[in-house]
């Protein structure tokens, strides 16, 4: 498993710090016109200049330069091989350029620095035990938060088919990976409809310190990457149709979780969170 700097590596470049989940950015000095943005945001690849952008969950777009999209081509980057995931992107731009454009769209003419893409397995698992059946090892310590500064974080859809889950869990220095598993071999429907997916934790080799967790890292230190996992559910909606069956406009979600221990005991308390697809308006 790669380390989490070098994850944060893209192109020729590493990228710095991550902070902020929307659209935001900020400027270097009062003199240095560079700022930087560093959204999470869904990845799209056209046939047309730019070929490739951006867009946030609120609809927001960037667009990079012909130029900036060239180097990353001439480096070896295949963009294709990102198209409809989710990733934290880190771009910059000169406040100070004409060729920048910034309205209530969002904004064009930016320089490509670095990607971590979120998206994370989701397994359809027939079997207990089946080979596709996920390490589970450590518990997690709650998916989202409450309330922070008034709002409650939660999971939520991104899309029609891509679920977009905060994750808190306790992290030292390696990246843990994170599944979602459909098991038709139980009865996954609760009487309204409401479709079971388990979350697997698997630390990776990480010797976690229950002094840190991944709230922290994305909060303190800008690495949303390591909080927020989505996931397409298209592989289980694909399994549904070939039963007959359709998928439902909820889901729930089952955690194993705690708020000290490290690790996952008979007894670790499963929690469940229901997530309710809407249409955007």
């Amino acid at each position: 498993m790669k380390s989490m700097k070098s994850m944060m590596k893209f192109l020729t470049l590493a990228v710095g710090l991550l902070a902020g989940v929307t659209m935001t950015s900020c400027l270097n000095s009062d003199s240095d016109p560079t700022a930087w943005g560093n959204p999470i945001v869904k990845v799209y690849t056209t046939y047309y200049p730019p070929y490739v952008y951006f867009e946030t969950m609120d609809g927001l777009t960037i667009e990079p330069t012909e130029e900036s999209y060239n180097a990353s081509i001439s480096q070896g980057f295949n963009w294709s091989n990102y198209n409809g995931q989710i990733v934290q992107l880190q771009y910059s731009y000169n406040s100070e350029s004409p060729d920048v454009v910034i309205d209530d769209s969002g904004i064009s003419g930016v320089t490509l620095s670095g990607l971590v893409p979120l998206n994370s397995a989701v397994e359809v698992v027939q079997t207990p035990g089946a080979a596709n059946d996920s390490i589970n090892n450590m518990p997690i310590i709650s998916l989202g938060e409450e309330n922070y500064n008034g709002t409650a974080i939660e999971p939520v859809y991104w899309d029609a088919t891509t679920l977009f889950v905060p994750i808190n869990y306790f992290i030292n220095s390696k990246i843990h990976s994170f599944t979602l598993e459909y098991h038709p071999y139980e009865e996954a429907l609760d009487d309204d409809g409401t479709l079971r997916l388990y979350l697997q934790h698997d630390k990776e080799g990480d010797n976690p310190s229950n002094q840190v967790d991944s709230w922290d890292m994305m909060l303190y230190y800008g690495y949303s990457y390591l909080y927020y996992r989505a996931f397409n559910l298209s592989k289980v909606e694909n399994y549904l149709m070939m039963q007959g069956k359709t998928m439902p406009s909820s889901v729930t979600i089952v955690t194993y979780e705690d708020d000290y221990s490290l690790e996952l005991k008979d007894d670790t308390k499963p929690n469940e969170y229901v997530v309710k697809y809407e249409e955007k308006q």
